[in-house]
């Protein structure tokens, strides 16, 4: 499989999801990337932040309600793959997950997506967020390849599968009955 480019200085997109509306920014710098959004809907409006290395591991992760400021979420992950809530406390529940999931955006399949390198499938343990309520869950989840710039996800754990289209940078296309670019 061709991997998919790494890219450089700024992206942006506007994604439509099935109730809500997302504007996303995706940085890169010296240290690796940050991918974050506004996410807009009746039932909640969020802003969240996603910060990785340059091999697409998740350093932290930052989730504000913007309706409700005191529900926010924060996390952290050690050098030896621990996580953390914003107090610096252990979540011993998330140990040995290596992903995120945002329930309500479709940029966390990006960060998967990039580290399939040149497999045909990868199965992944991740920290699955519920939005609105910002509730925690792990889950595994496997991406297939299926041809360029088409990958197939699997959510092992609920039984749930898309086949989504990506673009040049895995960032979504098209995500069938969830999200679509605009």
């Amino acid at each position: 499989m061709e991997n998919l480019t790494l890219p450089e200085g700024t992206e942006e997109r506007i994604w439509k999801g099935r109730h809500s509306l997302e504007i996303f920014t995706l940085e890169t710098n010296e240290m690796g990337f940050i991918g974050g959004g506004i996410i807009t809907s009746a039932a909640f409006n969020i802003r969240y932040r996603v910060h990785t290395d340059l091999l697409w591991k998740v350093n932290q992760l930052s989730i504000e309600d913007l309706d409700r400021p005191w529900v926010r979420l924060g996390l952290r992950r050690s050098a030896d793959d621990l996580w953390y809530d914003y107090q610096g406390l252990e979540i011993k529940e998330l140990a040995g997950s290596a992903e995120v999931d945002i329930s309500a955006s479709p940029f966390t399949n990006t960060i998967a997506l990039q580290k399939l390198g040149n497999l045909k499938e990868k199965t992944f343990k991740v920290v699955y967020i519920h939005i609105p309520d910002l509730s925690l869950s792990v889950v595994d989840q496997m991406y297939t390849v299926l041809g360029p710039g088409k990958f197939k996800y699997d959510n092992l754990t609920s039984g749930f599968s898309a086949e989504l289209s990506v673009d040049q940078y895995g960032l979504l296309l098209d995500y069938p009955g969830l999200f679509k670019i605009l």
